[in-house]
This record gives C-alpha cells, sequence and structure tokens, in this order.
C-alpha cells in the first residue's frame, strides 16, 4: 500500500533500471567514424604526394641548395597547409615548425634613432683634444701618457678612450704614436764557397 498520494504517483513515472543496447549499431556506427578518418587520412596522403612531385626535383636534374630551394619549400608547404594543416604540411617537407613561422612572419626591425649623450664633447671640444695631441709637446706621446700628464698639470678634457676615437675619426687609424727605433731586417748569412775537398 502507498502511504500517499505522491508515492503513487512517482511509481506509475518509473521507468526500467536497464536499456537495451543493439550491439550491431555500436559496431557499425564505430566502423563508420574510422572510415571517416582513414578517407580523410588518404586525401591528405594524396595530396602530400602530389605537392611533393611538383616541388621536389628529379633525381637526374642538378640538385638545387640554399636560399632558392628553402623559398621554394616553405612556399610549398604554406600552400599545402591550407588544405591539410600547417603540421603535416611541414612533416611532409621536412621543415621545422619554428623556421616555418619564422619564415612567413619575420620579426619588424624598428629602427630606434640613437640619441647622442648630454656628457659627449661638442665640436669645438673635440678640436682642442685633437690640438693638444697634435702639439708639439705630445706628437710622440701615447693617449694614456697625455692623459696622465694632463692630470698632473690639474686638467681634464676627456676620457683616455674619447682620445682614441677621435683619433680615430681624424686619421682612420692610430700608428704608433710613441718614438720607437725601427731596425732593419738582416738577411741569416749563407755561405756560398766551395770547399777544395768537396767531392763533385
Amino acid at each position: 500500500m502507498y502511504r500517499n498520494r505522491r508515492d503513487r504517483q512517482d511509481s506509475s513515472k518509473r521507468r526500467p533500471l536497464f536499456i537495451k543496447f543493439n550491439p550491431l549499431a555500436i559496431e557499425v556506427a564505430r566502423l563508420q567514424k574510422e572510415k571517416f578518418k582513414l578517407e580523410h587520412k588518404l586525401k591528405q596522403v594524396k595530396l602530400i604526394i602530389e605537392a611533393q612531385k611538383k616541388n621536389f626535383s628529379d633525381p637526374g636534374n642538378p640538385a638545387e641548395s640554399g636560399r632558392p630551394q628553402r623559398r621554394r619549400l616553405m612556399n610549398a608547404a604554406l600552400t599545402l597547409s591550407c588544405d591539410i594543416g600547417k603540421k603535416p604540411s611541414c612533416e611532409a617537407f621536412g621543415i621545422p615548425r619554428s623556421s616555418f613561422y619564422r619564415f612567413h612572419s619575420p620579426k619588424k626591425h624598428i629602427g630606434v634613432s640613437r640619441t647622442g649623450s648630454p656628457l659627449s664633447l661638442n665640436s669645438d671640444e673635440q678640436q682642442t683634444v685633437l690640438d693638444i695631441l697634435h702639439s708639439e709637446k705630445y706628437q710622440d706621446r701615447a693617449p694614456y701618457q697625455v692623459y696622465a700628464s694632463l692630470l698632473d698639470n690639474g686638467q681634464y678634457y676627456c676620457s683616455i678612450r674619447t682620445m682614441y676615437r677621435l683619433l680615430h675619426k681624424e686619421h682612420g687609424s692610430v700608428p704608433e704614436r710613441r718614438r720607437q727605433v725601427n731596425r732593419p731586417k738582416y738577411k741569416k748569412p749563407e755561405l756560398r764557397g766551395r770547399s777544395k775537398f768537396c767531392v763533385s
């Protein structure tokens, strides 16, 4: 006996606890899904073979190498990727995906204008330093010696590196400024005479 009307209504709406499945229908659905996957894979393989035929040279032709071949393969991979996707197209041509992405979307180099340092010498100060370096007192001395001598006199114009930079800008290359002895290259003496005891 039901205790109340609600229990009676719930019991009338109850369904069986198990549903009968048709094993053949399940197998057919699985096979159809597998067939669809295989057809899709076959289509991809056909497209890959067709693209490889077009883009790889014949064995009898001279081998192409370098940038032209790389550019051609990258463009072929891009064309094929529209049909089968980027990963399989890169695998088909043996191209790393990182190289593929880098080739088709290169980084844009933004030119940054370099502003001069506020501590840099102006043209008058540069000319003053050059005049000091070319003066009769310092013309045969290295910038290190000129810098030390000026500091001993209580004068500071610029750093040693700036002196070298100004000399390089003025003359192209900084030769040896110190007085050094240039000795001539002597040839090693050779004995050219023949002894009378020498057997010919």
